[in-house]
This record gives C-alpha cells, sequence and structure tokens, in this order.
C-alpha cells in the first residue's frame, strides 16, 4: 500500500488540491479517498487480502513451499507483485501461476480457501459487486 501511495503522490495532491478549492476539507478528503482507492485498488487488496489470508492458514513447511514457488516466478511477476504494481488482472495471473507452480501438497490448501466463505467477497470485489 505504501508503495503505491508514494507513487500516487502527485495524483493524490491534485485531488486534495482540487477538493479543498470546490468544497473545502470534506470534498478534499473525498477526492483523495478516491484518487487512492480506485476501483482497481479496492480489488488488488481483496487479491492480496485473500492471499494473506490464505498465506496465515499454512504451516511452516507449505509457507516456506510457497514462498519457494513465488520467487521462481519470472522476475516481473514477483516484483509487480510485492510492490503492488500489477493491475487486477496481471494480480491474478501472478496468483495463478503461483498455484499453477504449485505442489500438491500446497495446492489442496489453497482450493480450500477458494471455495472458502474468504471467497466470497473476493468474487464481489473483482466481478464488482
Amino acid at each position: 500500500l505504501l508503495a503505491r501511495v508514494l507513487r500516487q503522490a502527485p495524483e493524490l495532491a491534485q485531488a486534495v488540491s482540487s477538493g479543498l478549492s470546490a468544497g473545502g476539507p470534506r470534498e478534499a478528503s473525498s477526492r483523495a479517498w478516491g484518487a487512492i482507492w480506485s476501483k482497481d485498488a479496492v480489488r488488488n487488496r481483496e487479491l492480496y487480502r485473500f492471499g494473506m489470508d490464505t498465506l496465515c492458514d499454512l504451516d511452516l513447511d507449505r509457507t516456506r513451499a510457497l514462498f519457494d514457488t513465488f520467487f521462481r516466478l519470472p522476475d516481473e511477476g514477483w516484483r509487480g507483485f510485492l510492490s503492488d504494481a500489477q493491475d487486477p488482472a496481471q494480480l491474478t495471473r501472478t496468483m495463478l501461476q503461483v498455484f499453477n507452480r504449485a505442489e500438491p501438497a500446497l495446492r489442496r490448501p489453497m482450493v480450500s480457501a477458494g471455495l472458502g466463505m474468504r471467497s466470497v467477497s473476493l468474487l464481489r470485489s473483482v466481478v464488482g459487486w
């Protein structure tokens, strides 16, 4: 999040400035929020949250296997993921690449997470419900 917000500093400053001119602090706050939390940013947050929830449910061996698989991706995949520089489609592709390259013992908990209740908010966000 921090990397993304720092990249958006000029856009955020413009949103605050135009909001202050148009309606004062409340308008500036509203525009700043919109600049930071676009639809794509919200979708990415849900994807990251889903991934983090899944990661937190893994035992130590599977966590190590996940990171080993993740860092064997092409550099642009894991770097883009870690810097939040991917759009939702790219982020989803990166996550699917990890899944496709993962060992069966690691895939099982990933599938369970995908079929669980956590996936409902993820699906809503991704499809825009």
